[in-house]
């Protein structure tokens, strides 16, 4: 399995409902096995900007590498771009295997 990360920071922190809501939408994705939106305790950022701290995170299942190689491109994942980009001011994400 491939276990895919990805850290949000946004512009706004009252866009963070918005954000989380459309990141829970992404369980219609058939490439996802488990999704799985997280929010912050912390979501007033500190205004030191090393270390980098996220408001929101995605973690998400994929069965293996050609799913996860696959999601960017989904209409799923397109959607979420195009309804949340005006939304981020920063993203991190990574895939890694879990064995």
């Amino acid at each position: 399995m491939i276990q895919h990360v990805t850290l949000y920071v946004l512009k706004e922190v009252e866009r963070l409902p918005f954000v989380k809501e459309q990141l829970e939408k992404l369980k219609e994705c058939n490439l996802i096995m488990d999704n799985k939106v997280v929010v912050s305790c912390q979501t007033d950022l500190p205004s030191i900007e090393n270390p980098l701290f996220a408001q929101i995170a995605h973690l998400a299942t994929f069965k293996d590498e050609k799913d996860a190689q696959a999601f960017p491109m989904s209409k799923e994942h397109m959607e979420l771009v195009q309804t949340t980009n005006d939304c981020i001011h920063q993203v991190i994400t990574m895939n890694y295997i879990d064995e």
